[in-house]
């Protein structure tokens, strides 16, 4: 399998909430993984969501909300029986929001290397 990813992701758990153009209701959403570029999603059900629609991802961090403006890139159906969504960040429009996120997950990757740094 070829590699897709533009940035290296990292395990996150934070629930998100996902709103297409239309704005029909959604179920929520756990993040399994991030990087600076996109978020894998995973869906207790399926949904409607396929390659190249545009969606704005909702997740709580804990200095507020961030909104992220994607664009699906993926959708599979797990062996678990939940979807998975991949969606790329969409950085053409000058998002404030983006740089929020990316600042947030360099420094929780800081705090992650720091606290398993051996002693000295």
């Amino acid at each position: 399998m070829d590699e897709r990813r533009r940035s290296q992701r990292q395990p996150i758990d934070l629930e998100a909430r996902v709103a297409t153009v239309a704005e029909r209701p959604m179920p929520p959403a756990a993040t399994i993984d991030a990087s600076a570029d996109g978020v894998l999603l995973a869906f207790s059900e399926p949904v409607g969501l396929h390659a190249d629609m545009r969606v704005c991802v909702t997740m709580r961090l804990p200095d507020g909300r961030v909104h992220l403006m994607a664009d699906v890139a993926r959708t599979t159906r797990g062996d678990d029986f939940r979807t998975y969504v991949a969606v790329a960040l969409r950085t053409d429009g000058g998002e404030p929001d983006v740089d929020r996120w990316r600042s947030w997950l360099v420094a929780r990757q800081h705090r992650a290397h720091d606290s398993i740094a051996p002693a000295a």
